[in-house]
This record gives structure tokens, C-alpha cells and sequence, in this order.
């Protein structure tokens, strides 16, 4: 678990020397380790694969639920 920051830090490649090879042998044998290794690198490669969208701005989501109501039939009156 006290490892876990030095996992992420080796998956993303910012690691180097002696800690670097610290967190290498650790995670050959520990089988935690390891697999949060590989989740990471899934994870990562899964973003790379990605198209890469930009979230709508609140402006034109707002615009866009104006518009629909707009367009929208109109409700009978009580």
C-alpha cells in the first residue's frame, strides 16, 4: 500500500535510477503490485485508443435546453 504513489510514478515512466529499479524488482514479486501495474497500463493505453472530445460548454448546453423548449409543443393551460 505505501508503494501504491511509486507504482503510478514507474507506470507513467517518471521514475529513474535506483528507486526506480527499487519499485522494478518489487513489482516482479508482488502480485498487488503488479496487477495495479497492468490495471494502469490497460487504463492508459484505453485513453491513448480514445477519440478525444472536449465537454459541451454550459453555455451551449443551456442554449440547447432553451432551443428544445422552444420548439417543444405548448402545454394546455389548467
Amino acid at each position: 500500500m505505501r508503494l501504491r504513489g511509486a507504482v503510478e510514478a514507474y507506470a507513467d515512466g517518471e521514475l529513474s535510477g535506483v528507486h526506480r529499479m527499487r519499485v522494478a524488482a518489487h513489482v516482479a514479486c508482488c502480485w498487488a503490485c503488479s496487477g495495479s501495474l497492468q490495471t494502469l497500463r490497460l487504463i492508459k493505453a484505453s485513453l491513448r485508443g480514445s477519440p478525444r472530445r472536449t465537454p459541451a460548454s454550459l453555455a451551449s448546453v443551456r442554449m440547447r435546453r432553451f432551443a428544445q423548449r422552444l420548439t417543444s409543443s405548448p402545454r394546455a393551460d389548467p
